[in-house]
């Protein structure tokens, strides 16, 4: 049985890979299994000159910085567990045909920018659901 005091045993980022223009900034939630937000997470990326992510305040989502054209990987680590996220970072004023911009997910906590989406649970995953706006 989970609950609210259940030990943490996965970490997660959702979506894994994200597309951003030059300049642009997204919110990084990064939770465990039961959707709670991590602040204890520690947050690294393969190539500062392309994606820099920084916690800004204690309990707050992390920014995610898009600087350069090019792929890095962002990884979060909070004690022997971890996640990943690539980001995709193109130059130009519109992303690639195709490309879905991505928003915070309206159920997670402590949420500031409200988005619509519809989620259905991932077969297999546990707690994990599938969204899409």
């Amino acid at each position: 049985t989970l609950n609210s005091n259940s030990p943490r045993t996965a970490l997660l980022i959702s979506p894994k890979r994200r597309t951003l223009l030059v300049g642009d900034t997204h919110d990084i939630r990064v939770v465990d299994q039961l959707g709670r937000l991590v602040g204890d997470a520690t947050l690294s990326t393969t190539d500062p000159s392309i994606a820099t992510v920084n916690f800004v305040e204690i309990g707050e989502p992390a920014v995610l910085q898009a600087v350069s054209s090019g792929t890095a990987t962002i990884t979060a680590t909070a004690g022997a567990l971890s996640a990943e996220l690539e980001v995709t970072v193109v130059a130009g004023a519109t992303l690639p045909a195709g490309t879905k911009r991505t928003g915070p997910l309206s159920w997670w906590p402590a949420i500031r920018q409200k988005q619509s989406f519809s989620c259905s649970p991932a077969s297999g995953l546990g707690r994990t659901y599938l969204c899409t706006a």
